[in-house]
């Protein structure tokens, strides 16, 4: 793709991230979207089936931004240093996040994305049974507190979020690690 199309596609979502984001999805048709970028609707038919469509677009696209994100890192698991670059992402694009993380569809390829990055055994080589149920628990957990955190303005800083999170979830391996060498199930 050409330079020129990418900057149009990008603006074509950051019109349609803002129309919803001030107005909701509901009543969204690709007529008012085409208005609000300046691009003749025809143009938009030619490319997107419907609304849904462009909204799907949009989504592949963020997820794009995620993976480009995490393959900057030099560590793909949990760190301090991941989970801070992760956030201040999450604070550049925070309209984005928000909007696309309303639709559970979208919630469900963000969590497939993180679920192997998520390890509850980050940092030390012990599993039991309950590492699956715990590195869910931590990745629904951390998505729940940044939709809290963006919806309350980003009062709090990226850096203490970030330290939030991730002191959470190495205070929560450690419980889980003392269980197993204690023989717990």
């Amino acid at each position: 793709m050409s330079g020129e199309i990418i900057q149009k596609m990008k603006h074509l979502y950051d019109v349609l991230i803002t129309k919803i984001f001030n107005d909701g999805y509901d009543g969204l048709t690709v007529r008012t979207v085409a208005e609000l970028a300046g691009i003749h609707h025809s143009t938009l038919y030619r490319h997107f089936k419907d609304i849904d469509d462009i909204y799907e677009s949009l989504e592949y696209y963020y997820l794009a931004l995620i993976n480009e994100n995490i393959a900057q890192r030099e560590e793909p698991t949990l760190t301090y240093e991941s989970t801070y670059s992760f956030m201040q992402f999450v604070y550049d694009t925070k309209e984005y996040y928000y909007v696309l993380t309303q639709k559970q569809s979208f919630r469900n390829k963000l969590v497939s994305r993180f679920d192997d990055g998520f390890d509850v055994n980050f940092y030390q080589s012990k599993s039991n049974s309950d590492s699956d149920y715990l590195n869910y628990f931590m990745l629904i957990g951390s998505l729940a507190l940044i939709d809290f955190w963006i919806e309350a303005g980003c009062k709090e800083s990226v850096e203490h979020i970030s330290k939030l999170i991730f002191d959470t979830c190495v205070a929560i391996v450690d419980m889980h690690h003392k269980k197993i060498d204690n023989g717990e199930k």
